[in-house]
């Protein structure tokens, strides 16, 4: 049992540390840098992607859940405005409760 823990942290760990180890005292290229500031922006859209789909039985519009996307609306409003991950999923998290309080 205590093997797979350890094995798990290696793998969990090693995707984060080699970049770092890799990376660290060079200085990256404008294209770079450039690329690597739409990941935030990439993943959050991954995510979302995932979770506005409808589930079966559920009002949809397009394949998508409605009431996803009444509360993703209030997020992306959040997120253009200020430009904050975590004031969007704050936003997107209020946004749903809200949604499922209101429409049982």
């Amino acid at each position: 049992m205590i093997v797979l823990i350890i094995g798990m942290a290696v793998v969990t760990y090693l995707p984060r540390a080699l970049p770092l180890i890799m990376l660290s005292g060079r200085s990256l290229s404008r294209r770079w840098h450039l690329w690597l500031r739409f990941m935030p922006c990439a993943a959050m859209a991954a995510l979302l992607s995932a979770s506005l789909e409808a589930q079966a039985g559920s009002l949809s519009l397009l394949g998508f859940d409605v009431r996803s996307i009444l509360a993703s609306i209030p997020a992306a409003a959040v997120a253009v405005k200020y430009r904050s991950v975590a004031a969007t999923v704050v936003a997107g998290i209020v946004g749903i409760t809200v949604i499922r309080f209101v429409w049982a």
